[in-house]
């Protein structure tokens, strides 16, 4: 199987459209989710299982 130069330019820029789809879902989630587990520092794991379930 040969690769031409057509395709390899193909599978570039669609790794690095992955790798920016990735990056950018972190970015806009991050202060989500750190935000999400930061109320939940001073409670024992349990608690946090139990406050999940309700």
């Amino acid at each position: 199987m040969e690769l031409g130069i057509n395709q390899l330019i193909k599978m570039i820029l669609g790794i690095f459209l992955v790798v920016a789809v990735v990056v950018s879902f972190y970015v806009f989630f991050k202060d989500y989710v750190s935000g999400l587990f930061s109320t939940y520092g001073n409670e024992t794991p349990i608690d946090l299982v139990l406050s999940l379930l309700k």
